[in-house]
Formats: C-alpha cells, sequence, structure tokens
C-alpha cells in the first residue's frame, strides 16, 4: 500500500486509504467482510458508494 500510495503522490493521482475509513463508510465488520479481510457484497455496496461521491467531487473540479 505504501508503494502504491507514494505512487499516486508522485503523479498526482488522488490515493484513497479505506483501511483509515471504517468508521466514515459505516464498515461493520461481521456484516460487511466475508472472511475477515475482504468486502464481501454488502462490504463492496459501501465502498462503492463513498468512491461514487469522491469521484464526482474529483471529476467537478
Amino acid at each position: 500500500m505504501n508503494t502504491l500510495e507514494e505512487l499516486a503522490y508522485k503523479n498526482h493521482i488522488p490515493y484513497i486509504d479505506y483501511t483509515m475509513l471504517y468508521d466514515e463508510i459505516q464498515l461493520d465488520f461481521d456484516a460487511d467482510l466475508l472472511d475477515g479481510k475482504h468486502l464481501n457484497q454488502n462490504g463492496g455496496v459501501k465502498v462503492s458508494r463513498h468512491f461514487k461521491h469522491i469521484l464526482k467531487e474529483y471529476l467537478h473540479k
């Protein structure tokens, strides 16, 4: 992840670290993770919705 973040920064690409946004997207580890590490369908929907809003903001700048 650090390498991806550094690469994004060097290329002026926004980087979103979803491991820091659990509270913001209201991720429930029991209900939204498949195996404790990967999103299930519920978690995928929450992250996709959040990313949609980020993308809209970025495109309207």
